[in-house]
Formats: C-alpha cells, sequence, structure tokens
C-alpha cells in the first residue's frame, strides 16, 4: 500500500516542487511586497497582490453513489411487492 505522500509526488510532480520551495517563493513575495509598499511606495498598499501561478493541491475524490441508483432499487422492490400482492 503506497504512503499517501508518494502518490502525491508521482502524480503530481509540480505540487512537490511547490512544497520544496515554498519558502524561498514566500520570501521573495515578502521582499517584494515590503519593497512595493513600503520602501519605494510603487504601490498602495490597498492595492491587490499579483496572483501565484502556482499548481494547486488537490485530492482524489471518489465517485458518490447515485441517488437514482437508490430510487431504482426501491421501485423495484415496490414492484414486485405489488405484483405479489395482485398475483394472490
Amino acid at each position: 500500500m503506497p504512503v499517501r505522500g508518494h502518490v502525491i509526488v508521482k502524480k503530481h510532480p509540480a505540487v512537490s516542487e511547490t512544497v520544496r520551495t515554498s519558502k524561498q517563493i514566500a520570501q521573495q513575495q515578502f521582499q517584494t511586497y515590503s519593497s512595493d509598499r513600503l520602501i519605494d511606495r510603487t504601490k498602495t498598499i490597498d492595492e491587490p497582490f499579483k496572483r501565484n501561478k502556482l499548481p494547486p493541491f488537490t485530492t482524489e475524490r471518489r465517485p458518490k453513489a447515485s441517488k437514482r441508483k437508490g430510487a431504482s432499487v426501491k421501485q423495484d422492490l415496490i414492484c414486485k411487492t405489488l405484483h405479489r400482492l395482485s398475483e394472490s
């Protein structure tokens, strides 16, 4: 049984690279923010951040059981019961 972390690394190498370099990315962004807004004052503090283009973390989701499937089983049971009652 594979360890969950290994599955992520094999399927999503870009995400694992982001995790490895996250500290550097955060320091770079902090330096840029401090420089632009506090030191050089080229941007206002209210100006929104530029979005990262980092790969998102996702989890594999299992498909949900269809409600329709449960309803059809229930309908089949009702039909069989009514059929038996009508034969009696």
